[in-house]
C-alpha cells in the first residue's frame, strides 16, 4: 500500500530530528569530558593554586613540608632551621591533627645555630591523594647553652597546610648528583645536593662537607640549578677521594677521581716480568713488577686502571698509585685484551674464547671464536669488537651492547688487525705475503691490497689523519699508508724488531714497540718522525695509553 506524502514528510522529519538530537548529545558529552578533565587537572596542580605554607611563631623558621600519601600511610617530613643563639638539645615534633596527635623524632640531636633539621612522622589520619592537609606543629627541645650544662626545656608552635602528594618513596635522604666524578687534576668536579623527601627533591643551603683527601679541597658552596652546588679542585694533584656531605643529620658519600693532566703509557716486557710505565708529561719512567710472562695491556675507560695478560688470566692494575690489585681467572693463555663500551674484552688462545667483564673486573660472559685468538682491536666508536682467530684464519666481530656476533673470512696466516672509526674497514696485516688487506666488514670483500711491506707486524689505524701505521719487522721501520687506498705515504726507521703499534687517545703520536732493542719509538703522527725513545724492559710486546 502506498504511503500517504505527509507521512513521508513526518518521518522525514523525525529522523532528521533524531539524527540532530545524537549530534547535540555527542556535542555535550565531549564537552563534559573536556570539562571533568579540567577539574581533575586544577586538582592535580592545586599546590600551584594554595602554595604549601609552614611557619613558627618564633625560634624555629620552617624551611619545608612535604606530605605525602601511598596506598596505606600518610607520611610528613617537615624541614625548619634553629633560629635562635643556642644549641636545640633532642628536638621532638609534635602534630596535632584535627585532635588527632602524633611523636616523632627529629635530627640530628644536636642542632646548632642556623642548622638544620628534619622532623618525619606518620601521621594518624590519612589523607589521599591530593587532599588538603593542615596541622598544629610543635617542635620541643632543650636550650643548650653554656656548655649544656643548663638545659630548659622549650616548645616552638607552629603550623602547616599543604595538599597531599603521591609518595614515590617511603624514604628520605640526600639526593647527590655528580656533573662529572672524574676529571683532569687541571679541572674542577661538580657535586649538586639536594634533600630527597619521599620522591621530591628540595633545595638546601650550605650542607657540611668532608673531603676524605687533603689535596682535593672543596672550592665553594653556592647556589645552583636550585639545589646546593659544590665545586673540587685537587690543583694538579692526582688521586681520589670520598666526599662526605651532612644535611639535617643526614650523610651521604660521593667518591670522586682526579686523573694526570698528560696520559701514561704502559708497555708490557714479557721476558722481564714488569710494566713500564712513562709519565707523558715529562717522560718519567716507572716500573712496576710481579708479572708472570705480561704479554699485553689495555687502558680502562676513566683511565684509572690496566688490565694485563698473563698466561694465568689478568692482573688487574690501580693506575693512580701503580699497583697490582688483584689477579683474574679467565680462559685458557689469554694472550690479547682490549677496552670497549666500558667492558673488558679478553681473547684466550689456549680455549678458544673471550671473556668479557666489567671495567672492575666482574666477569660477564664468555664466548666461543675461532681456533687460537691472538690479536684483538675496537672500532673507534666502541661499537665493535674485532678478534682476530690465527689458525682458522677468519674475525670474530662483536656488539658491544647487544654481544651478538658474526664471522669475517680471511687468507691464511694473518698476524695482526685495525679497525677504522666505525667498523665499516678492517685492516690486516700478512708477514707471509709481505701485505696488508683492507676488507670491507659488510659483505667481507677485499677494498685493497697494499704494495709490498718486508714482514709486516703490528698495525694501528689514525681517524685524525686517516693513516695506518704498520711495523716492519724486517726493515725495522714503519711504513705510514692512506687508510682510503693503501698506497704508501712515507716509512719512519725505529728500533730492532718492531713488532706492534698503537695510537695515542688524542691522535698525536703513534707507539712503536721494539722487541729486539727493548725499546718504545714515539712517532709525530703529522711529521711521521721519532720524537722520542724510551728504554723499556726485557722484550716488550704490547703498548696502552690511557
Amino acid at each position: 500500500m502506498k504511503k500517504s506524502p505527509i507521512l513521508n514528510m513526518v518521518g522525514r522529519a523525525l529522523g532528521q530530528a533524531g539524527t540532530e538530537y545524537l549530534f547535540i548529545y555527542v556535542i555535550v558529552f565531549v564537552i563534559a569530558v573536556l570539562a571533568a578533565y579540567l577539574i581533575f587537572s586544577s586538582f592535580s596542580n592545586m599546590s600551584s593554586v594554595l602554595p604549601s605554607k609552614c611557619t613558627f611563631d618564633y625560634g624555629v623558621a620552617c624551611t619545608g613540608v612535604v606530605v605525602a600519601s601511598n596506598s596505606s600511610n600518610t607520611m610528613i617530613a617537615l624541614l625548619a632551621t634553629n633560629a635562635q643563639e643556642f644549641p636545640l638539645y633532642n628536638p621532638v615534633l609534635t602534630i596535632n591533627q584535627s585532635g588527632t596527635v602524633v611523636n616523632a623524632n627529629c635530627s640530628p640531636s644536636y642542632v646548632k645555630p642556623g642548622q638544620a633539621m628534619l622532623c618525619v612522622a606518620k601521621l594518624a589520619q590519612y589523607k589521599p591523594v591530593l587532599a588538603y592537609s593542615s596541622g598544629t606543629p610543635i617542635i620541643s627541645a632543650k636550650y643548650c647553652s653554656y656548655g649544656c650544662t643548663n638545659k630548659i626545656s622549650e616548645s616552638f608552635i607552629g603550623n602547616y597546610s599543604t595538599n597531599t602528594k603521591r609518595m614515590i618513596s617511603p624514604k628520605v635522604g640526600l639526593a647527590i648528583k655528580t656533573t662529572n666524578n672524574i676529571a683532569k687534576a687541571n679541572q674542577y668536579i661538580g657535586i649538586s645536593v639536594g634533600l630527597d623527601l619521599f620522591g621530591y627533591v628540595l633545595p638546601i643551603a650550605n650542607p657540611e662537607l668532608i673531603s676524605s683527601n687533603p689535596s682535593i679541597n672543596i672550592l665553594y658552596n653556592t647556589q645552583g640549578g636550585g639545589n646546593s652546588f659544590i665545586s673540587l679542585s685537587s690543583n694538579g694533584t692526582v688521586g681520589q677521594a670520598t666526599v662526605s656531605v651532612s644535611y639535617a643529620g643526614l650523610t651521604s658519600n660521593a667518591t670522586v677521581i682526579f686523573l694526570p693532566i698528560y696520559p701514561k703509557i704502559l708497555i708490557t716486557n714479557m721476558l722481564s716480568g714488569n710494566l713500564t710505565i712513562i709519565n707523558a708529561s715529562n717522560g718519567a719512567v716507572k716500573s712496576v713488577s710481579g708479572f708472570s710472562i705480561p704479554q699485553s695491556v689495555a687502558v680502562s675507560s676513566n683511565a684509572t686502571l690496566a688490565y694485563v695478560t698473563t698466561p694465568n688470566g689478568i692482573a688487574l692494575v690501580n693506575l693512580l698509585n701503580d699497583t697490582i690489585l688483584k689477579n683474574i681467572a679467565t680462559g685458557g693463555y689469554p694472550s690479547a685484551v682490549v677496552d670497549a663500551n666500558a667492558h673488558v674484552y679478553i681473547a684466550n688462545s689456549g680455549s678458544n674464547n673471550i671473556t668479557i667483564m666489567d671495567e672492575k673486573g666482574n666477569v660477564v660472559k664468555s664466548m666461543r671464536t675461532g681456533i687460537f685468538p691472538s690479536f684483538e682491536t675496537a672500532s673507534g666508536n666502541q661499537a665493535l669488537v674485532f678478534v682476530l682467530n690465527q689458525l682458522s684464519a677468519n674475525i670474530t666481530a662483536i656488539n658491544t651492547t647487544s654481544y651478538s656476533s658474526n664471522s669475517l673470512r680471511l687468507q691464511a696466516m694473518p698476524y695482526a688487525i685495525a679497525s677504522n672509526y666505525n667498523g665499516s674497514i678492517i685492516y690486516v696485516t700478512y708477514p707471509i705475503l709481505n701485505s696488508v688487506f683492507a676488507i670491507y666488514t659488510k659483505n667481507n670483500s677485499v677494498a685493497w691490497r697494499s704494495s709490498p711491506i718486508f714482514i709486516p707486524f703490528g698495525i694501528a689505524y689514525n681517524s685524525a689523519n686517516n693513516r695506518l701505521y704498520v711495523t716492519s719487522i724486517g726493515a725495522s721501520s714503519v711504513a705510514v699508508l692512506n687508510a682510503t687506498s693503501g698506497a704508501q705515504i712515507g716509512s719512519t726507521n725505529v728500533g730492532f724488531l718492531p713488532t706492534f703499534v698503537s695510537t695515542s687517545i688524542d691522535n698525536n703520536y703513534e707507539y712503536v714497540v721494539n722487541s729486539g732493542s727493548d725499546s718504545l719509538s714515539i712517532l709525530n703522527a703529522t711529521t711521521n718522525k721519532v720524537v722520542a725513545t724510551y728504554m723499556t724492559g726485557l722484550f716488550p710486546t704490547w703498548v696502552a695509553s690511557g
